[in-house]
């Protein structure tokens, strides 16, 4: 069984790093950028990335300066550009607000404190907002709801007519405190996907405490897979203007009404297009594994509206005073109400609720409400072929305060493990087999150790008691004849894999990885009467202890490998790294630093990185 990682930082320390410098980001990006993370980026005001590359390194963090209307600050990538920010387990790409103190003592009260992010793209929308009629050969763009007329079109205009578009790849990015206003109901979402195509790479995402929205799709056909909206102030996943995308493993989880400003409203909100514009997809989402766990207080778990349809296959909704609402003209899409091209197709799921409160409004009500020949909300889910049940789904833990008390795995005999599932679609590669209802398993927690939920005490802290790893990692630019000293605590016996990884980074958008680090291990005796760091080992390449660095890296999930791999939490590392120094030791109790520099002095980027395997 492989087993998840954790990070810890309480016990790391650096000696002989370069430490993170600040840098200002006050004017567009225009030419092929890289964030370092050995900085810390501090925006102010719209920067738009045009006709150029951003890359984000792992671990870099990003601060947004507050501020609302034609002040706000947001990071927009342009239908000309592309972002490729790519993070891993043991070092998310960060984005947040100026002000966050970066310990984990923000509380989602903190939202609204900066802007967003905001991707446009090229692909497809069914309308526009003003709800415009379009002739069926006319390309239809739009603008984003708020961002200043002063801006150009780079940073405003989407839409488009490449169903493929690419703008780049995002993965372990955290996005928190976002949602700053820029006009009276025109808030910034935390993620804002407005007309991007499936080319673009999109898993790994958690929006933390943003006042609006966390994650809306306006248009495209982009995809999303493992998918965290947490504390937000209103819609956890919303789509709109024809957005046909697939979505996998999303998670949310509502927190109380905050001082009026937070106001949690659905886990989904789905909507249509009511322009009718000919020939356009009416919009909708393929979504399978999701963990809905609302604040009890507010919203419903789905709300499909404005001629939409909605795929919700093998998941499970909990925690909602209301279950679904399906208005009139979304009720066109049921089977049997006259639609059979785009039908609302809602099986195999979990309901977590008392039955009465499963359904919108009065228990009598149509969907078509006034209409003819339309079923009842209730026939339609109840209905036995559906595999819809309303039963205890016998989560861990659905808290939804920093007491460690949020794991929304299935216990121990929760039907979750073994109802009937709905089948994948015939053909899709794009989704991941899996034998569970919701969006985890039994044993993996998947957010734990890179979003902010981990970080500042959501999730369970006593999990890697349970089985999981402890991970400790630092990165730095090694100057020519320079090394990088990083340091951990062990308490007790522990056996553990340290590795000093240079070539391999390449395929994590470093361009200057170290092409030969080597490391030696010291412990620190205190026993004289001046602390001695005494030699343990010295490793040069990972092949010398190839037996022992894959067991043991076989046991971990979120350790990349040395070797190629076309699929590592969907990602493609095609370097195969023979030069990066690796090892598996036993260790006891005590202080231990490890000194990696370059065989031959050379310069470049190295990561350390320290994991418990027993």
């Amino acid at each position: 069984m492989k087993r998840a990682i954790n990070m810890i930082t309480a016990s790391v320390f650096l000696a002989g790093t370069v430490y993170a410098a600040d840098v200002d980001v006050t004017t567009n990006v225009t030419e092929d950028t890289t964030w370092t993370s050995d900085n810390v980026y501090h925006l102010s005001g719209f920067i738009t990335v045009i006709g150029a590359t951003l890359t984000i390194e792992p671990g870099t963090v990003i601060k947004a300066a507050d501020g609302t209307g034609t002040d706000a600050t947001a990071l927009i990538i342009s239908r000309s550009a592309t972002i490729n920010a790519v993070g891993f387990p043991s070092a998310p790409i960060i984005f947040t607000a100026e002000a966050d103190p970066m310990d984990g003592s923000w509380g989602p009260e903190e939202g609204n404190a900066w802007g967003g992010l905001i991707i446009l793209g090229n692909a497809p929308l069914n309308s526009d907002r003003n709800k415009n009629t379009f002739a069926s050969t006319d390309t239809i763009t739009d603008t984003v709801e708020g961002i200043p007329e002063f801006l150009t079109e780079d940073s405003r205009v989407f839409g488009g007519t490449n169903e493929e578009d690419n703008s780049g790849t995002l993965s372990y990015v955290s996005i928190r405190f976002g949602g700053s206003a820029l006009a009276a109901d025109a808030e910034i979402n935390g993620l804002t996907l407005a007309g991007v195509g499936r080319g673009t790479t999109i898993d790994h995402i958690e929006v933390f405490a943003n006042s609006d929205d966390s994650i809306e799709f306006f248009g495209g056909t982009v995809d999303l897979k493992y998918a965290v909206s947490a504390y937000g102030g209103d819609d956890g996943f919303d789509y709109d203007q024809g957005w046909e995308g697939r979505g996998q493993f999303w998670v949310y989880i509502g927190g109380p009404v905050a001082n009026g400003a937070f106001v949690p409203d659905n886990g989904g909100e789905h909507d249509g297009e009511t322009s009718f514009n000919e020939g356009r997809n009416i919009g909708g989402g393929t979504i399978y594994n999701a963990t809905y766990v609302g604040n009890g207080e507010s919203g419903s778990a789905l709300r499909i509206r404005d001629n939409a349809y909605a795929v919700y296959k093998n998941s499970i909704f909990t925690g909602w005073p209301e279950g679904i609402q399906i208005e009139p003209d979304s009720g066109l899409r049921i089977p049997s109400n006259g639609e059979t091209e785009s039908l609302i197709d809602i099986t195999n799921n979990i309901w977590d609720f008392d039955a009465t409160d499963l359904f919108a409004g009065d228990a009598t009500d149509t969907l078509g409400a006034g209409g003819t020949n339309l079923d009842d909300d209730e026939a339609f889910l109840a209905d036995a072929a559906n595999n819809n049940t309303v039963e205890d789904a016998m989560l861990t833990g659905i808290s939804r305060t920093a007491d460690g008390g949020f794991d929304p795995r299935p216990a121990a005999g929760s039907p979750a493990l073994t109802n009937a599932l709905a089948d994948l679609p015939d053909g899709d590669t794009w989704f991941t087999e899996v034998d569970y209802q919701g969006a985890f398993d039994a044993n993996n927690n998947w957010m734990a150790g890179w979003t902010y939920l981990s970080e500042a005490g959501y999730l369970p802290a006593a999990a890697a008691a349970d089985g999981d790893v402890i991970n400790v990692s630092t990165r730095a630019n090694v100057e020519a004849g320079g090394s990088v000293i990083p340091g951990f605590t062990v308490i007790g016996t522990k056996t553990v894999i340290i590795r000093a990884v240079g070539p391999k980074l390449a395929d994590l958008g470093v361009t200057n990885p170290m092409a030969d680090p080597t490391m030696t291990l010291f412990k620190r005796d205190l026993s004289g009467p001046e602390p001695v760091d005494v030699a343990v080992a010295t490793v040069d390449n990972w092949d010398e202890n190839n037996g022992a660095v894959v067991a043991a890296a076989a046991q971990l999930s979120g350790l990349f490998p040395f070797t190629a791999t076309d699929d590592f939490f969907g990602l493609e590392l095609p370097t195969v790294d023979t030069t990066s120094s690796a090892a598996v030791l036993t260790l006891d109790e005590g202080i231990y630093t490890v000194n990696v520099s370059s065989v031959d002095g050379s310069a470049g980027e190295v990561l350390v990185d320290v994991t418990v395997v027993e």
